[in-house]
C-alpha cells in the first residue's frame, strides 16, 4: 500500500470513530474540528450541525478559541462567533495562544487580537509547540525570519516524534507534497486506541492527503496583508492551504496564484472574489479515497477571470 493510500485509510479509521451520536464521544475542540473536517470532505450536512451543537461545552483554551473561528468562517449565522467572542478576553496568555488569536483576528480585524498575539510569540523557539506561534505569525506577516526560526525548531525531528496537532506544520515548512513515506510510517507505529485518539488524526491526516492548495501571495503594502482578500485567504476552509508569499518588484496591488496538487492554476485578476475563486478550484477534485468510494464530480468551468 502506498503511503498516500495508508494515510487516507488512516483517516477514514479515525472519521468511522467519529460518528455523530456515537455513545461516549467526548465534548471536545477536537471532535468539533474532525466534525468540520468531515463536512468539508464529505459533504454531509448532518456533521456540521453536529459541530454546532459542541459550541457549549468551549473552554477558555487556544485550541477551543481556534476552532470556533474555524466554525465561524464555514457558518457565520450559527453560534460560532457568540462562543469565540466570549471566550476571547478569559483565554490566558502563553505561546500556545498565538496562532488562535491570529485567527480571530483574521476574521474580526481586532487589532488588539493581533498585538496580544505578538507579543507571546518566542523569540528564540526550541520547542514545537513554540515554533507553532512562529510560524503562524509568519502566515500572518509574511515575515520569512518567523519561518526561520519556526524551521530551525523543528530540525532533525520527523512526525513520529511530533503530535498529531503539528504535522501539517512540519508538511509545509518542509514544503513536502501530499502522502508523505515519514508520516505513512508514524501512523503505522501508533494504533488508533480511541475517540480521542481519532479526533486529534482527523485534521492532520486531512492537511497531508488532500491536494495541496498553495495559494502565492504577492504584495507590495504591508497593509494588504491585513485586509479581507487576505483574511479570505488564510482562513479558507481547506486542511491542506499552504501560503507563500513574495513582494512585487513594482508597486501594485496584492495579486493572488494558486498551485493545487502541483498543477498552476493561473493568477485571480481580482482579488476582491479570492475566496470564491479558491472555492472553484477544489470543487473539482476527487476525494474518493477520504470518503472511501469513487466520487465523480462535474467539472464546471469558473466564473472567475485568471491571467
Amino acid at each position: 500500500m502506498s503511503a498516500q493510500a495508508t494515510l487516507e485509510a488512516a483517516f477514514r479509521d479515525a472519521a468511522a470513530r467519529l460518528q455523530p451520536g456515537t455513545a461516549g464521544l467526548p465534548r471536545s475542540a477536537d471532535v468539533l474540528r474532525s466534525w468540520l473536517v468531515i463536512h468539508r470532505v464529505r459533504k454531509h450536512l448532518s456533521w456540521l450541525e453536529a459541530a454546532e451543537q459542541l459550541v457549549d461545552a468551549a473552554e477558555p483554551t487556544p485550541a477551543w478559541l481556534a476552532v470556533l473561528c474555524d466554525g465561524w468562517v464555514v457558518r457565520a449565522s450559527g453560534g460560532f462567533r457568540g462562543a469565540a467572542e466570549a471566550l476571547l478576553p478569559r483565554l490566558p496568555d502563553s505561546p500556545d495562544a498565538v496562532a488562535a488569536l491570529l485567527r480571530y483576528w483574521r476574521i474580526t480585524g481586532r487589532p488588539d487580537a493581533f498585538d496580544r498575539a505578538r507579543a507571546l510569540v518566542p523569540t528564540a523557539p526550541t520547542t514545537p509547540d513554540e515554533a507553532a506561534a512562529n510560524y503562524a505569525l509568519w502566515c500572518a506577516t509574511a515575515d520569512v525570519e518567523q519561518r526561520r526560526l519556526a524551521t530551525d525548531a523543528l530540525d532533525g525531528l520527523s512526525f513520529a516524534d511530533l503530535p498529531f496537532r503539528h504535522w501539517a506544520m512540519l508538511a509545509d515548512l518542509r514544503d513536502l507534497p501530499r502522502g508523505p513515506q515519514d508520516a505513512a510510517d508514524a501512523v503505522a507505529t501508533r494504533p488508533l486506541s480511541d475517540a480521542a485518539d481519532a479526533a486529534a488524526r482527523v485534521q492532520p491526516l486531512a492537511a497531508l492527503t488532500l491536494p495541496v492548495l498553495q495559494v502565492e501571495v504577492r504584495w507590495w503594502l504591508e497593509s494588504e496583508l491585513q485586509e479581507g482578500p487576505m483574511s479570505e485567504a488564510a482562513t479558507f476552509a481547506w486542511p491542506a492551504v499552504r501560503l507563500r508569499f513574495a513582494r512585487l518588484t513594482v508597486r501594485d496591488q496584492i495579486r493572488f496564484g494558486a498551485h493545487l496538487d502541483g498543477d498552476d492554476r493561473g493568477e485571480l485578476e481580482d482579488a476582491g472574489v479570492v475566496g470564491p475563486w479558491m472555492e472553484s478550484l477544489v470543487e473539482e477534485l476527487d476525494l474518493g479515497g477520504l470518503i472511501g468510494e469513487v466520487q465523480r464530480r462535474r467539472r464546471s468551468p469558473s466564473r472567475m477571470r485568471r491571467r
